[in-house]
């Protein structure tokens, strides 16, 4: 992409695509710009990085216009940076990064976390990268890169930042990064975080437990499965609309270009469906 398909000027400030928080603290990411079909007024055109994801557009006007909070001016949307996702490794012994370690390692004790930090430190295979907002560390990765595949080890976030898409965040981070199908084994309590981020999971027989998940996210186009899922819908309700129209009112010219238009839509719909059943 080029600088120019980066950054959106409007009124002299610069609009650089990444990741933003919003004032009440979940985070979106900006992933590129339109133009309102009718007023041509420029929008900005963002996704959630929370919940279920969806994508978004909002006037570019009112991107970043300051708002008042609690007596206090601060924006709508404050950039957050594109280099969020980071390596950590030299961080893992400090004593809040142990705590989000906690969460999901195997042995949550202090001796387990310490022995988590100790392989991570003691192997150039193992990669651990953190989220860090403001220097604070509030989610951490911990994988391996292999010729075909990225391999997650450990993934948490810290207990005041959950549910506010910093996970989905780094799983997204991961995928730019390396290109790659994305891996990990979980068991029942965490397998719905990878669901919900489009991995497809299996369950499995392990000798230490009763029932584990392995979780697989292909590596596609660069369209997320919850991209996909919006892009069927936005297409559906348009064919449903066109199916709908009385085309005995119509000329023969109209009624040839709206049975292309129909044909196009459910090609296209055909298309996304197979690339989601593959994801």
């Amino acid at each position: 992409m080029s600088d120019s398909k980066k950054l959106k000027l409007f009124e002299g400030k610069q609009i650089p695509l990444g990741v933003y928080r919003h004032y009440k603290g979940n985070q979106y990411e900006v992933i590129g710009f339109a133009k309102h079909s009718e007023t041509l007024e420029d929008m900005v055109v963002y996704k959630a990085l929370y919940g279920e994801g969806g994508t978004w557009v909002r006037p570019l006007s009112m991107w970043d216009n300051p708002i008042e909070v609690d007596g206090k001016t601060v924006k709508r949307f404050e950039f957050a940076g594109m280099e969020m996702f980071q390596d950590i490794k030299q961080r893992i012994t400090e004593p809040e990064v142990g705590v989000i370690i906690s969460y999901a390692a195997l042995d949550g004790s202090p001796e387990g976390v310490a022995k988590e930090a100790e392989m991570y430190l003691s192997s150039d295979m193992l990669n651990f990268y953190g989220w860090v907002e403001d220097n604070r560390v509030v989610g951490i990765c911990g994988f391996e890169v292999h010729s075909d595949k990225v391999e997650i080890h450990l993934i948490s976030v810290a207990e005041d930042r959950q549910r506010q898409g910093v996970g989905g965040a780094m799983v997204d981070a991961l995928q730019k990064m390396y290109g790659l199908p994305l891996e990990a084994e979980t068991v029942e309590e965490a397998v719905g975080f990878y669901r919900k981020l489009g991995f497809s999971t299996t369950a499995f027989q392990h000798p230490e437990w009763v029932e584990k998940y392995t979780c697989i996210l292909r590596a596609n186009a660069g369209f997320t499965t919850e991209e996909l899922a919006e892009a069927h819908r936005a297409l559906l309700s348009t064919l449903q609309k066109c199916e709908k129209i009385d085309i005995g009112k119509m000329g023969k010219s109209q009624r040839t270009m709206l049975e292309r238009r129909i044909a196009a839509l459910k090609l296209a719909l055909t298309l996304i469906e197979k690339e989601t059943a593959e994801c």
